[in-house]
């Protein structure tokens, strides 16, 4: 009998587990997926330190393999919010954005974290920024870039989620539209996560309207442009939440999320500013801005003090030189 056999053996039969056969199989593929990657590892023998830039889809059998081996594992975060919704990581030295992080990694089990402060990524300016939208400065007194969730070409798929589905997806481009037509001095450019909903007759008509709308144009699924370059690009964002929101932010740009159905309400504590649930106060929020750009934005700063800090390359280069070593 090999070992894996009687692994499997031992734990499917523990009195404990015996009547929970679900998490005896879990724990006996967990178990076999460790020891698979502890073969794997063999084969870098010389190996001390591990980088990922991901913790979310960081396999945890696999950071449970690198531990066993004494191998230091070094992450630098990917969002905010997977800290702030308690997902469990093992890191070692853990890269963050900003001061809030800390509070949030007090509910790691793995107390062995070692949080370093160092900002996003999407922070890093850059000298050659692709300048999509800026040609559209001279006929419009703001841009904005509006991202909304991906839908799935398979309408049952799209139906089991409460979240990303046709409906809720429908929902937002209507208001969108509707935003478009209360200001027209304002150019909305629809960012699609994916561009299924173009191909998918549920949209056919929304679609039409979008495309006979003057200030609102569709996001080229032919321009490739980096988040840091999209921040460049609009003076704010309207968005279902994802990561180009912290992306706004952190750049001194401001966003509004529309969490309806909620999302990221609860999770982080984004000020009233940001934060939309309803036409009329989205359209609200959006005057505003257009009024005074610049005032609207420099309230959020308290909340962008407590969450990121600007990224220094040459500054994270000698941190992470240091704790490889």
């Amino acid at each position: 009998m090999s070992d894996s056999s009687f692994i499997f053996i031992k734990i499917i039969f523990r009195p404990i587990l015996f009547s929970d056969p679900t998490t005896s199989l879990r724990i006996c593929w967990a178990i076999l997926e460790i020891k698979s990657n502890l073969r794997l590892l063999k084969n870098l023998p010389n190996l001390k330190n591990a980088i990922i830039d991901n913790e979310f889809q960081f396999n945890t059998t696999l950071a449970i393999a690198l531990k066993h081996k004494k191998i230091k594992i070094n992450c630098h975060a990917k969002r905010l919010i997977y800290p702030a919704q308690k997902h469990q990581f093992i890191v070692d030295n853990y890269f963050i954005f900003g001061k809030e992080t800390l509070k949030d990694l007090n509910h790691q089990f793995y107390k062995k974290i070692n949080p370093i402060i160092i900002g996003g990524q999407e922070s890093i300016s850059k000298r050659n920024t692709l300048k999509y939208l800026t040609k559209y400065k001279k006929s419009y007194k703001l841009i904005c870039l509006v991202l909304d969730y991906h839908s799935d070409k398979n309408w049952y798929n799209s139906s089991i989620s409460p979240l990303v589905n046709w409906s809720e997806n429908l929902k937002f481009y209507k208001l969108i539209l509707d935003v478009a037509q209360n200001f027209p001095k304002i150019l909305f450019v629809l960012k699609g996560k994916n561009y299924n909903w173009k191909q998918i007759t549920f949209f056919d008509d929304i679609h039409t309207k979008l495309k006979k709308q003057k200030n609102l144009i569709l996001f080229s699924n032919k321009v490739k442009m980096t988040n840091y370059e999209m921040t460049q690009n609009a003076d704010f964002s309207i968005a279902r939440w994802t990561s180009l929101v912290d992306d706004f932010l952190m750049n001194n740009k401001p966003v509004i999320v529309y969490d309806k159905p909620p999302y990221i309400t609860g999770l982080i504590k984004y000020p009233s500013n940001i934060m939309s649930y309803n036409s009329e106060n989205l359209v609200k929020k959006i005057g505003k801005l257009q009024k005074n750009i610049k005032s609207y934005n420099y309230q959020l700063n308290s909340f962008r003090k407590r969450h990121y800090t600007i990224f220094n390359l040459k500054k994270y280069q000698k941190l992470l030189i240091k704790v490889l070593r």
